[in-house]
């Protein structure tokens, strides 16, 4: 059987998306015609993954009819998936965009509590699907009742069969995480600054890489927005930047990076082709109609506007 990149997504959620012409608190509000579809970080990797042409599996936990629904939202879209059922309720987003000046306010839930003895069942469950991936990636929250070590258990496991590992996740769950080196690590900026002990200003340069350095990852990625990106693999570093667009789906353009820095490393690329690929896709999530949905025809025509200065690392 072919290998696949199997994406992890332990807290997935159903995306709403609103559009009203300014939002107004306390008050009765018609909206637009919205859509929903299947959310979650791992998820929307293995969207924009599927996008790409790359052999995919997507993975984690859900539960309930919210659950039930994102199974049927994968299969409307062609994204293989093996989701462990659970008893909690999988959670609902949503967002709300105002046309009035494209302020973006989302509404995120914690969700429901997942056992041990649940968490114990996906281990199992895991464990089967490591057998044929080539690349894990591990994103977003830990959902309430998991402890915050559960990335670093799973990134063990699939160490053990000598499988590159990528984690993007924030707080408690990446500080753990990190103990058991992931090749790859992807914090945007927010989590960066709380990762290092910094404060909101720090300026993000190549210092930050040998400070990460002790974390034995292969590829340092750090997403910073509209900035672009800086990128390492403690051999040379990486700014990466894109001439200004106009784009509006700014939710998931840092799933996007990931996803198109692992596709390319899947395919035997270098740092620097990797960091240009995934700069596109993220600049492409722009323009996408939803999260993930990419078309490769803007990624084609964006990837000729990357552009990569290289960094002295500190």
């Amino acid at each position: 059987m072919p290998k696949y990149i199997l994406t992890v997504t332990l807290n997935p959620a159903l995306d709403r998306t609103l559009a009203v012409k300014a939002l107004s608190l306390g008050s009765d509000m018609p909206s637009g015609v919205g859509f929903v579809i299947a959310g979650g970080k791992g998820i929307n990797v293995a969207r924009v993954l599927t996008r790409l042409g790359d052999k995919v599996l997507a993975c984690g936990l859900l539960g309930g009819n919210t659950g039930r629904t994102i199974t049927t939202f994968l299969q409307r879209e062609k994204i293989p998936a093996a989701f462990l059922p659970v008893a909690a309720t999988t959670r609902v987003h949503t967002t709300i965009h105002e046309a009035s000046h494209g302020r973006i306010t989302r509404f995120l839930e914690r969700g429901l509590p997942v056992t041990q003895k649940e968490f114990k069942a996906f281990k199992i469950h895991y464990q089967g699907l490591l057998k044929n991936a080539s690349f894990v990636v591990f994103s977003g929250s830990l959902p309430p009742g998991l402890k915050d070590n559960s990335y670093c258990e799973l990134i063990d496991m699939a160490h053990r069969k000598g499988i590159v590992c990528a984690l993007d996740t924030s707080g408690p769950a990446l500080r753990l995480g990190l103990k058991a080196r992931p090749e790859i690590i992807k914090p945007n900026y927010a989590e960066l600054i709380a990762l290092l002990g910094e404060k909101s200003g720090f300026e993000a340069d190549a210092t930050v890489f040998s400070r990460l350095k002790k974390y034995h990852p292969r590829y340092c990625l750090v997403t910073l927005g509209d900035k672009g990106a800086l990128a390492s693999d403690f051999h040379e570093a990486l700014r990466v930047s894109h001439t200004p667009i106009k784009g509006k789906n700014h939710v998931g353009c840092g799933d996007a990076f990931l996803a198109g820095f692992v596709s390319s490393l899947a395919h035997g690329k270098n740092i620097e082709d990797c960091s240009r690929h995934a700069l596109a896709c993220a600049t492409a999530n722009l323009y996408a109609p939803y999260t993930g949905a990419l078309c490769l025809r803007d990624i084609r025509r964006l990837r000729a506007h990357v552009i990569i200065k290289r960094i002295c690392p500190g």
